[in-house]
């Protein structure tokens, strides 16, 4: 019989149709977990959780990782008190169980032995094993299709072990908290761990995530592999990154074709040199714009405040993936049924609070991929600095008027309110004013 950890049975939570029990109650304010108390749960990162479980049943179910009823080999190689290897087994299709085989790891053994208790308490269909060792160690012991990594702090200590124990095809599932770091508020350790530098603005959250992945195609490329973004958001306190993994020597070879800088406030000669490279929307260059990306061969002076990178050029995503993860998915995949309370002592407020939390993670992702892609992301309060009007325009209704001009353009999932679209900056004067029923012809 399983031996319970102290403090059993703790504080009964629901995520998503998951039950769990966890050593101290979670707190309710967002933001990022501490280190005190074996075995934490930080319910910030539930939302996280939830794309995860989505971002699995969609591999499984569009067959875009694995081979039609091929085993997939998961580790969860930070996993605290498991409670995503559960859901995982929990909330996938039960059509996909026998292919699933979850190894959920933390090298904290208090941790683990929650983990045990939940999964005894509370047991799963499907191979989940539990194991307490250091992850980095963990990882090489096997080619793994699925991994995890979820620490606290940096995931940079852990994704050169990573990348070298992925299978030929796989997907790393990344998370990085020190978002001072990634954003430039705390430039030395953005230095220090991604090598990289950042201006503090209102495109920090996007530079963020693009500094993320530029760190992890350079890990990846000293080892043969390429990364292809399905998934990518800055969500509150948080990155995750969701990056399929490919052995390839020479798209590795090819690295920094995908690799750049973001200059801030850019002058002709840098518009320029953006737009002949592909990374800005053809126009007249002596229009000031916020911002724009140059490719990786053409580098600024890097003592320029004004420069942020090496950072990601590329997609921050998968358009028909984001495209399918919908309301309409998540409440079929993930949502608590009304059995729950009676089976698990749940009362109805904590399973309308689940159900909330679920619509809440996806919402406007399906809409966002229609131009993941697009060069040009633009956050709405900085538009008024270069064109005359009143106040910043509705992103909504900016990327309408756009869409209605004959280019793509769709609110950005990002925390300020933006627009990303690969309309020339002419056009997007004109919409701007267009949004706000000015005259053009004065």
């Amino acid at each position: 019989m399983q031996e319970q950890p102290d403090g059993w049975p703790g504080t009964l939570i629901l995520e998503g149709r998951t039950v769990a029990r966890v050593p101290i109650s979670p707190s309710s304010e967002r933001g990022p977990a501490s280190r005190d108390g074996s075995g934490f749960l930080n319910p910030a990162m539930a939302g996280s959780r939830t794309r995860s479980i989505l971002m699995l049943a969609d591999a499984l179910d569009n067959e875009w990782l694995i081979k039609p009823g091929k085993p997939i080999r998961i580790i969860d190689a930070l996993a605290s008190t498991g409670i995503r290897s559960r859901r995982w087994l929990n909330e996938i299709p039960e059509i996909h169980h026998n292919r699933i085989h979850i190894l959920c790891n933390d090298l904290d053994p208090v941790a683990v032995q929650w983990a045990a208790a939940n999964l005894s308490e509370y047991p799963t269909k499907g191979d989940l094993q539990l194991n307490s060792g250091d992850a980095r160690t963990l990882m090489f012991d096997s080619g793994w299709q699925w991994i995890d990594i979820d620490p606290f702090g940096s995931p940079t200590p852990f994704l050169d072990s990573a990348i070298q124990s992925c299978a030929r095809v796989a997907v790393i599932d990344v998370c990085a908290t020190d978002t001072a770091a990634l954003t430039g508020s705390s430039p030395s350790a953005c230095r220090r761990r991604y090598d990289a530098m950042a201006v503090v603005d209102d495109h920090r959250h996007d530079t963020a995530m693009r500094i993320l992945l530029g760190a992890l195609a350079r890990t990846a490329a000293k080892h043969d592999r390429v990364i292809e973004p399905k998934l990518v958001l800055f969500d509150d306190h948080h990155i995750r990154a969701n990056v399929v993994v490919r052995r390839s020597k020479q798209a590795a070879s090819e690295l920094h074709s995908r690799l750049g800088w973001r200059v801030h406030r850019p002058n002709e000669s840098e518009l320029q040199s953006s737009m002949d490279s592909g990374l800005h929307p053809k126009d007249d260059p002596s229009s000031p714009q916020p911002s724009c990306l140059l490719p990786y061969d053409k580098p600024p002076q890097l003592q320029d405040s004004r420069i942020s990178g090496p950072l990601w050029t590329g997609s921050l995503g998968d358009a028909e993936i984001m495209s399918r993860l919908t309301e309409e998915r998540v409440m079929e995949l993930c949502s608590p049924d009304d059995e729950l309370a009676e089976q698990s002592g749940i009362d109805e407020e904590m399973i309308d609070s689940s159900r909330r939390l679920l619509l809440n993670c996806v919402r406007g992702l399906s809409e966002s991929s229609q131009a993941i892609d697009c060069p040009v992301i633009l956050p709405v309060d900085e538009i008024p600095k270069f064109i005359d009007i009143p106040g910043p325009p509705s992103p909504a209704s900016l990327a309408r008027t756009l869409r209605v001009m004959g280019f793509r353009a769709a609110i950005a999932v990002l925390q300020v309110p933006a627009i990303r679209t690969d309309a020339p900056w002419s056009v997007i004067s004109e919409a701007c004013r267009q949004v706000f029923g000015i005259n053009l012809a004065n």
